[in-house]
């Protein structure tokens, strides 16, 4: 008889705070009026944990809780 090793895997969802000209620029959306307002403007460090969730390397913040969002 074969023996069959199962692995459960669980996707866990993160959520990442991101500058305002990446979702500009990942929707084809215009927010350019925003872009001066946003304080994640500035960053440009990739967030490897922003890869794997968006498909991009982008600058951002891995957000918990509503109150880490930086407005």
């Amino acid at each position: 008889m074969a023996s069959i090793t199962v692995r459960h895997l669980s996707f866990v969802p993160t959520t990442f705070q991101v500058p305002v000209r990446t979702v500009s620029e990942l929707t084809n959306l215009n927010f350019s009026p925003l872009f001066g307002w946003d304080r994640l403007n500035d960053s440009t460090s990739p967030l490897n944990e922003a890869r794997e969730a968006l498909g991009t390397l982008t600058p951002g913040l891995q957000v918990h809780t509503f109150q880490e969002l930086q407005l």
